[in-house]
C-alpha cells in the first residue's frame, strides 16, 4: 500500500490504524493491523496548498495534540519523545504559517514532515487522554476530530499539570518561550499559555457550546469516556478517579 496524504494532521500515512465508521449505531472505531501500515508515503507538500484554513487548522490541531499527549504519555520512550517534542517545535513555528498562507509550501513541508513524524512517535508511544474525548465528541456531535482535540488540549494540559510539569517546561521551550531562571511551575504555566496562543492563532479558541454542543450531548459524551478511559488514564500523567474528573474537563471546555 502506498499512501499520499493531503491534509498534515493525522500520520496515517506511516500508522498501522485505521478509523472504521458504523453508519447504523453513528459510531466511529478503529482497526489495527501491520497490514494496514503503508510501505511507502508520498508527502508532497503541493498537494496539502489548497487545504482551506479551517481544515489546515484542524489538521494542524490534530498533529499538535498527538504530539504532546504522545510527549506525555508516562513511561520510558525515548525516541518516540525526541520526534514528538520536534514536531512540537516545527508545529509552533509553521501551522500559523500555513493557517495564513495555504502556498506557502516551506510551511506546508514543515508540517507535512511534522505529522508524518509524530505518526511515527505516538505509533510507538502511544497516547492520553484528549483522544477519548476527541473520538466520542466527534461520535455524538459530528463536529471535525482535529478541531475537537484543538479545544479540548488546552484542558487536559491543565489536568494533567501536576503530573508533568518538567515536559510542560520543555514543551514551553519548544513553543520558543523563555524559561531561563524560572522555576519548573513557571515554566510548565508558559508552556500551557504558549498552547493557549497558537490555538487562538488558528481560531480554535472557541468553547464546545460556541459550536453547537448541548447539554444533554455532553452528559452522553462523559459516561462513554468514563467507560473507556481505562488505557489511555493508564498512560497519562493524572488518571481519572472519578466520573466528575471526566465531567469537569468537559464543562472547563464547555
Amino acid at each position: 500500500m502506498i499512501s499520499v496524504p493531503t491534509t498534515a494532521g493525522t500520520g496515517s500515512e506511516v500508522t498501522a490504524g485505521s478509523g472504521v465508521f458504523n453508519p447504523d449505531t453513528g459510531i466511529k472505531g478503529w482497526a489495527g493491523d501491520p497490514i494496514l501500515r503503508p510501505s511507502v508515503a508520498i508527502c508532497d507538500p503541493v498537494l496539502n496548498a489548497s487545504m482551506p484554513p479551517n481544515v489546515t487548522a484542524d489538521t494542524g490541531a490534530d498533529a499538535l495534540s498527538q504530539a504532546m499527549e504522545c510527549y506525555l504519555v508516562n513511561r520510558f520512550k525515548p525516541t518516540a519523545d525526541t520526534l514528538a517534542i520536534k514536531a512540537i517545535e516545527v508545529i509552533g513555528k509553521y501551522l500559523p504559517k500555513a493557517f495564513a498562507n495555504g502556498q506557502d509550501i516551506d510551511a506546508r513541508s514543515a508540517m507535512l514532515w511534522s505529522a508524518t513524524t509524530v505518526g511515527v512517535a505516538f505509533g510507538n508511544g502511544g497516547l492520553i487522554h484528549n483522544h477519548t474525548y476527541s473520538e466520542v465528541l466527534g461520535d455524538v456531535t459530528h463536529l471535525p476530530h482535529g478541531r475537537l482535540l484543538g479545544i479540548m488540549l488546552p484542558f487536559i494540559l491543565d489536568f494533567n499539570f501536576v503530573g508533568c510539569q518538567e515536559k510542560l517546561a520543555d514543551i514551553a521551550r519548544a513553543l520558543g518561550e523563555n524559561v531561563d531562571g524560572i522555576s519548573t511551575r513557571h515554566a510548565a504555566e508558559k508552556g500551557v499559555a504558549a498552547v493557549r496562543r497558537l490555538m487562538a492563532d488558528i481560531e480554535i479558541d472557541d468553547k464546545l457550546s460556541d459550536r453547537g454542543v448541548t447539554e444533554e450531548q455532553i452528559q452522553t459524551v462523559a459516561e462513554r469516556v468514563w467507560a473507556q478511559h481505562g488505557p489511555r488514564s493508564a498512560l497519562s500523567p493524572r488518571g481519572f478517579r472519578t466520573f466528575d474528573d471526566v465531567m469537569g474537563l468537559l464543562r472547563q471546555a464547555y
